[in-house]
């Protein structure tokens, strides 16, 4: 994660689902922050997610308010933390598997892009 935050240069956006876990900020002038739950924070650019909007919404982004609130598969409790993407280009993805903290890069375009599309979406409609 460390790593993802000292690799920007021109924009870092960090989705923090989980209240609890905390990332230092290095850079607060090109970062924006998406909120699931209302924590404070060391920039002056982020927003907060309406969560009642976002449930209330209808197809796709209704299940995906479902998945951030945790699932199980398996057996085994699933719940994103953060989705950090930096410059458009690579992303880390923090979940919790159980008890433990999963972290996984991502460096594939593709993937990254529909990342950012989708923080871009949740940062322009979903939030108070």
């Amino acid at each position: 994660m460390k790593e993802l935050l000292n690799w920007a240069e021109e924009e870092l956006l960090l989705f923090v689902i989980d209240s609890e876990f905390t990332v230092s900020i290095s850079k607060p002038e090109i970062t924006r922050i998406l909120l699931y739950e209302k924590i404070s924070v060391p920039v002056k650019s982020f927003k907060v997610i309406d969560k009642e909007k976002l449930m209330k919404s209808g197809g796709f982004f209704r299940k995906f308010a479902k998945l951030l609130d945790g699932y199980i598969f398996d057996g085994v409790r699933f719940k994103p933390s953060l989705l950090g993407i930096s410059d458009g280009k690579k992303s880390v993805l923090a979940f919790r598997e159980g008890e433990e903290l999963v972290a996984v890069t991502i460096m594939i375009p593709m993937i990254v892009l529909l990342q950012k599309v989708m923080f871009e979406s949740l940062w322009e409609s979903f939030t108070l």
